[in-house]
């Protein structure tokens, strides 16, 4: 594989997914693992070209013995770059969760009060096309709508970008490999006990061959998924500006009318709005029920939609109904 694809595929997701503008600080997450190592690799080799100003940070959960050493090899490899280096230490919450997921809760939570500290307006994190594709497939597998199969956004809202997303683990291999980095691999990452791993060297694997591309496939599938939700949250935004009525109710015969796709993101985005919860298919589907007269929707945290005098409202009934994945209609 020649040496310089990872740097020049990375250049252009940088200019095409407008990851980076030029003279950006930028907050460089790296976990010693080969994806972040080499990302922060290459990163160094492009910010001359972009003035940009990369500070490398690296977050020990205190999980594992090991972290110390692997936080100390990339304080080692940051030096080397002669870019400055930012030990972070997590502290995680005993609150329901899995321990991943809390793990990256924490850590992501001090990139930005870091990203905050020193002003920089990016944190690059090393997320690969191979991420990409295990998320889709996972999420798949889990019945998400269009919403879970945009998979990871490459350059979110908050700050936050990723500039492997369109590169292989192969590709990062090879460059780790042409350039002799050190690095750490993760243990949980070959662990069955966590879905990531199954997906990983599992399920993929056995869905390669039949279809050796498949994991560009599914990083496509995630892009185009991701264009068509922003366009119908653009279409719900409005179609939720023309139903509203007094009180926060809506329009129940202009949402029927309303094409399926903004209808149900706008009722996704209302009742988000009313009860704070996750709006799942279910909620979606009863509320569908309901707006065609046939009961009442039960919605989180004790919020019911239903139809009256012509709008869709919502109510709350402090008597819990059991958990918010209880959803059902009176008209099923």
């Amino acid at each position: 594989m020649c040496d310089p694809m990872l740097l020049a595929r990375v250049r252009r997701t940088i200019r095409e997914r407008r990851l980076l503008r030029r003279g950006e600080r930028v907050v460089v997450a790296v976990s010693g693992g080969p994806d972040s190592t080499a990302m922060l690799d290459v990163l160094a080799r492009i910010a001359p070209e972009l003035a940009l100003e990369l500070h490398v940070a690296s977050v020990d959960h205190g999980l594992r013995a090991e972290a110390q050493r692997e936080v100390e090899l990339v304080a080692a490899h940051a030096s080397a770059l002669g870019l400055p280096f930012h030990p972070l230490r997590a502290t995680l919450p005993t609150k329901r969760g899995s321990l991943q997921d809390r793990a990256r809760a924490a850590r992501y939570a001090l990139l930005h009060a870091l990203a905050s500290e020193l002003g920089a307006s990016r944190i690059a994190v090393g997320h690969t096309l191979d991420d990409q594709a295990e998320t889709v497939l996972a999420r798949m597998m889990r019945g998400s709508g269009a919403r879970g199969l945009a998979g990871i956004a490459p350059r979110r809202a908050d700050g936050v970008v990723r500039p492997l997303i369109d590169s292989t683990r192969a590709e990062v291999r090879a460059w780790i490999e042409a350039h002799r980095l050190t690095i750490v691999d993760d243990p949980s990452n070959v662990d069955p006990r966590f879905q990531r791993a199954r997906v990983r060297h599992a399920i993929l694997p056995a869905l390669a061959i039949e279809s050796p591309a498949i994991a560009r496939h599914l990083a496509h599938i995630a892009d185009d998924t991701r264009a068509l939700d922003a366009l119908a949250r653009k279409h719900a935004r409005h179609l939720l500006a023309r139903a509203a009525k007094d009180g926060d109710s809506l329009d129940a015969e202009l949402l029927s009318r309303a094409p399926l796709a903004a209808r149900r993101e706008a009722l996704r985005i209302w009742a988000h709005a009313r009860t704070g919860g996750t709006i799942r298919r279910a909620h979606l589907d009863a509320m569908e029920v309901a707006l065609q007269g046939r009961g009442n929707a039960r919605l989180p945290a004790g919020w019911t939609a239903s139809v009256v005098g012509g709008a869709l409202r919502a109510t709350h009934d402090p008597t819990p109904f059991g958990s918010s994945s209880n959803v059902r209609s009176a008209g099923r």
